[in-house]
Parts: C-alpha cells; structure tokens; sequence
C-alpha cells in the first residue's frame, strides 16, 4: 500500500518527492551529527541564546524551519 502510494505521488508531483527526501535527509543529519552536511562542510554548528547545543527537540524543529527564533549559525572555533 506504501508503496502505491508513494508512486501516485512521484507520477504527480515530482518535487513533493524532492521535498519529502530533503526532509528526511535534514532529519536524518541534524539528529545524528547536529549538523547538515553543508555545515559540515563549512564547519558552522547550530547554538541557541544561551550559545549551548540545541536540543533534541529544537533539531527536529530545525528539519522543518530553517530559522527559528533565538537559533543562530556560528562557525566553529578552529
């Protein structure tokens, strides 16, 4: 049924599948390395106000919206 589904989708909106896969890959980076790969990269990290890690839940927040309230890019010391 998944999987029906999931064709329905790519044979009517090819960039929901690009949107949905993007998704998943932020997800999948920002909760296992804090980071996306462009940040690797570039060697930026994620801080909030108080200049400290983000936590779980505002990773997960930041799949979805790339800039929230009090979350700041900085880039790492070398």
């Amino acid at each position: 049924v998944m999987f029906s589904l999931w064709d329905k989708i790519a044979e009517n909106s090819p960039a929901l599948i690009f949107l949905i896969n993007f998704f998943i890959y932020r997800l999948c980076f920002l909760l296992l390395f804090k980071k996306t790969l462009g940040m690797i990269l570039c060697k930026l990290k994620y801080l909030n106000r108080e200049l400290n890690e983000l936590p779980f839940l505002q990773r997960i927040l930041m799949t979805f919206f790339i800039n929230t309230d009090g979350v700041k890019v900085f880039k790492n010391k070398p």
